[in-house]
Formats: C-alpha cells, sequence, structure tokens
C-alpha cells in the first residue's frame, strides 16, 4: 500500500499528487472532464494513460454529502506493444479538511453515512475491476470503537461487463481511534462476487472543524490478488425527542422508505430504495419529489395544489398537471393527515402518489418518510409491538381494480435483529365493497447499520422493507409488495408505533 497525498494550488488551479517517491501534477493544461458527480484529469504520454478522479458526491437538493472530504482515485493504463497485455496501476484514497485532535468528541456515539470506490483484481478476470458501495460507520467515542458494514458491486470501467454473480460484495471493518489523535486504524474482512474474499488493513480520520465527516482507506490481498478501497462520509443527524413532523423548521431532507408500480409494466419494482428522496419545506408547507416512473417529473404539493373535495379517508388530496418532453402528467398526492383509527403518528407519515400520462401508462407509488431512527440511536436490546394501520391497492397488471386498508402489526427485538409482521388486508371494490382477505404473516431481520428492516412472506412471493422513525424507534413505515395468485397484486404501506407496556 503507497501512502498518497494530493494538495490544491488555486494560485495555478493544479492538484499536486504524491505517491511514495513519485509525485504528479495536474493543471489546466491536462484533459479535463467535468461531471455532476466529480472532475476527472487525465494526462496522455505514449501508450500510457494517468487519470485523477476526484468525486466531490452526487450533489443534488435530494441528497446530502460531506462537507470536508472526498474520494479520489488515481488510475494509469499502459500497454506492452509486444504483448498487447494492458497494466494497471490504482490508488485509493480520501482527502480533505482534517478535524484537530482536539475536535473530536471523547463521549457518545455517532453514525456516518459512507460512499465507498476503489479497485480490486480477481479470479474471475483478468482486468482492473472497479468497485463501488455504500454502508455507515458506527463509532463509540467513548471506548474509541468504529465499525463498518457496506454492500459494494463491482464492474469494468476499461473493459466488457462482470457477470452478476461477481458483482455483488459486502466489507466489514473493525478499527479503534488512536488515542490523542484524530484517526483510527483496524482491520477489514471483504467478499466480492462468488470468487474473492480479501482482508487486509484499514487506515482512516476525521475531517471538518467538529468531526463532521469521516473518511480512509481499505487495503488488503487474497494470494495473488488485492483490494483496494476508500471511503468516505458525513455524519447523520441526531433525532431528538422534539423532533416531530409538526416540529420541524426550515429545510428538510425525508429519509424514505418507496415502492414504485408502472401500469402497464413488468411488476414491481422491488426492493424499492431506502434514500433520501423527499425535500420538505416548512416555512411554506411544500414538499418536493421525483416521481418515480416519470423520468424528469418533480412534484412540488402543498397549499397552492391542495384539493380538499378528493380527499380519501385519511388521504389529503393535491392534484395537478405537468408537462414534461412534451409529454402531459396528470397527478394526485394524497398525504397522510397523521391520525387513522385512533393510532396517531408524530414522527412518521407517508404519501400515496398517483400520475397518469397522456401518452399511455400510470404510475403508483408509496413513499414513507420523517424524522427517521439513526443507526447510533437504534436501540441495541430489549423488544418492542408496534400496532398500526396500512394502505394499499390491488392491480391486474395493466391497472389498479381495487384499494386496500387494514391492520399491521410488527414485532421488533432489537438485541438478536429478529423482526415479525403480519398483515391483514381488506380489499375495498370500486363498487365499494370490503372483504377480509386474511392474515399474511411475514418474518425478517433488522440491520444495525441502516436502521432499516426487511421481511419475506411466509407463504409465497412477497417482501416487506421499512424504516424505524422517532429518535427511539418509536414508530416505523414499511412498504409492501405481495403476489398473491387469490387475491392479486398487492402494493401499499403499512405504518404504527409502539405500543405501550
Amino acid at each position: 500500500m503507497t501512502d498518497a497525498s494530493l494538495a490544491y494550488d488555486a494560485g495555478t488551479d493544479s492538484f499536486t499528487l504524491k505517491a511514495g517517491s513519485e509525485q504528479l501534477v495536474f493543471g489546466p493544461g491536462d484533459f479535463k472532464v467535468l461531471s455532476s458527480k466529480g472532475t476527472r484529469h487525465e494526462k496522455i504520454d505514449g501508450d500510457k494513460i494517468t487519470q485523477l478522479d476526484l468525486d466531490w458526491g452526487a450533489q443534488t437538493d435530494f441528497t446530502t454529502t460531506p462537507g470536508y472530504v472526498v474520494l479520489a482515485q488515481l488510475i494509469s493504463r499502459q500497454r506492452d506493444v509486444a504483448t498487447s497485455i494492458d497494466r494497471y496501476r490504482a490508488i485509493d484514497f480520501a482527502f480533505g479538511l482534517p478535524s484537530a485532535a482536539s475536535a473530536v468528541p471523547r463521549s457518545g456515539n455517532a453514525a456516518y453515512d459512507l460512499t465507498f470506490s476503489g479497485t480490486r483484481s480477481s479470479n474471475a478476470s483478468a482486468n482492473l475491476l472497479d468497485v463501488a458501495g455504500h454502508g455507515t460507520a458506527l463509532v463509540n467515542f467513548g471506548t474509541g470503537r468504529l465499525e463498518i458494514a457496506a454492500k459494494t458491486f463491482t464492474f469494468n470501467f476499461f473493459g466488457g461487463g462482470v457477470i452478476s454473480t461477481e458483482s455483488d460484495g459486502e466489507v466489514k471493518a473493525v478499527g479503534a481511534i488512536v488515542a490523542g489523535e484524530n484517526r483510527f486504524t483496524g482491520r477489514f474482512i471483504a467478499q466480492a462476487g462468488a470468487s474473492d474474499s480479501y482482508a487486509g488493513d484499514m487506515t482512516g480520520s476525521f475531517f471538518g472543524p467538529a468531526a463532521e465527516d469521516i473518511g480512509g482507506a481499505l487495503y488488503g490481498a487474497s494470494g495473488a490478488l488485492y483490494y483496494s478501497l476508500a471511503f468516505a462520509g458525513y455524519g447523520l443527524p441526531e433525532t431528538a425527542v422534539g423532533d416531530t413532523l409538526a416540529n420541524l423548521k426550515g429545510m428538510t431532507r425525508f429519509r424514505t422508505v418507496r415502492t414504485t408500480l408502472s401500469l402497464p409494466g413488468s411488476g414491481f419494482l422491488n426492493p424499492p430504495p431506502l434514500a433520501e428522496t423527499i425535500r420538505y419545506n416548512a416555512d411554506t408547507g411544500t414538499y418536493t419529489f421525483p416521481a418515480g416512473g416519470n423520468a424528469g417529473l418533480f412534484l412540488t404539493v402543498g397549499p397552492a395544489n391542495r384539493a380538499a373535495d378528493k380527499d380519501a379517508g385519511d388521504l389529503r388530496a393535491h392534484t395537478g398537471t405537468e408537462v414534461v418532453a412534451g409529454t402531459k402528467i396528470d397527478y394526485s398526492v394524497g398525504l397522510f393527515d397523521g391520525n387513522t383509527d385512533g393510532i396517531e403518528l408524530t414522527y412518521a407519515s407517508f404519501m400515496r402518489v398517483f400520475t397518469h400520462r397522456d401518452s399511455g401508462g400510470d404510475g403508483l407509488e408509496y413513499i414513507g418518510f420523517g424524522s427517521f431512527t439513526p443507526p447510533d440511536q437504534l436501540p441495541r436490546s430489549g423488544s418492542a409491538t408496534y400496532a398500526g394501520r396500512l394502505f394499499g391497492d390491488v392491480n391486474d397488471g395493466s391497472k389498479i381494480v381495487a384499494s386496500l386498508n387494514g391492520r399491521s402489526d410488527l414485532t421488533a427485538n432489537f438485541g438478536t435483529g429478529v423482526l415479525a409482521a403480519s398483515l391483514f388486508p381488506n380489499r375495498v371494490g370500486l363498487d365499494g365493497v370490503s372483504t377480509a382477505l386474511g392474515r399474511y404473516d411475514f418474518a425478517g431481520s433488522i440491520d444495525a447499520f441502516t436502521a432499516a428492516f426487511n421481511g419475506a412472506w411466509n407463504s409465497g412471493t412477497g417482501s416487506l422493507i421499512g424504516r424505524f422513525y422517532g429518535n427511539a424507534a418509536q414508530e416505523y413505515a414499511a412498504v409492501f409488495n405481495i403476489n398473491d395468485p387469490a387475491a392479486g397484486n398487492m402494493t401499499g404501506i403499512a405504518i404504527g408505533k409502539q405500543t405501550v407496556p
């Protein structure tokens, strides 16, 4: 593993990279490619191509990125003319504005949302393979212990694709903060695809005036193979007892759980993404979000498009029309009013989004959102039961044929990470007749690093994916998809709150 450092000279607009005894300068005279996510500087010298990639993060109105640390990668490729074999060199690292040692907390816990980027070699390919991923770091500042878990995927930038069985992977690391310093060290293990496993060292530091960000690198080997992965991330904000939806101020990016369905289409997009999807402006009372299944469509709902005459039960209606690339799209958004059948939620909520394109086709989404429970605040022991309700729709593959309502129950064992849920849906036909569909049981698990959970229907094809909300997981929202040959295709959302022991 080569030590690397990167310096920027604003006067000459150039970056100087020092890697071991080597020094490379990338300036205005070099080829430069800009994108929404980063910058690539490239030098070409005969058969040798050297590129420096700076990953500024996916900076959009809907995503949070680190403010004090950036991912970087140096890759050089040179072809041996005699053998036509490409030889690669790669260095993956993070750089930024490091924290002073005194700025690193000495007590408390924190969770950092991490992005990964790097390279590896593989038994399954002779090419240099690129690795990317997403994960979480959990830090106990009192003990100095740091844990990282991440999911990764592999692709081949310079060559052909990577077969699916060799793409998906995971990383786990454990380390400790060096006493009196802003850095940490540790060890990691990684699995990449079906063929390759690695182990090696982890090094990293805290960045920002108050250790707001974190960054570092993993480097290891497995026989003749190597694994190099850099990571950078930002601290997830704490959720306080008083951070109810009614008390929010200014702008908030909600962490969401979401399922999207296109009709007619190929069916469910499953699993739904766990992401930052909604921007909420408390000053104007508006929600802005991308409407899934409709490329380029961003909706803002609030007082200006409120349609009280179209309210349906516990959903407050907002309607309108947008035109995207010449296509007229009518939309109807139902926002949960916060209370249903005596169950009142204060941290979590949801919306139902329906779109119709005049060129043909409908879109249906359920999006759960709110003041989510960050991983460092998720309980680590004990169990909790939740009482809730469900909302949804039934489709026949081409159109919606009925709506759903009913009860939802959930039990979470935070000590073991085991989760169980039961849904009791009622089908309400277009004629208004309600029919109980029975009980659907799910078994699943809680991910301590994401504070999310997932489950599978015990009796067929079905999924449940959700988040906890509140400062101590007092509430939840989870989207479900069930393919029941007898009852039809069901998609919707379950919400609930902890029951008092």
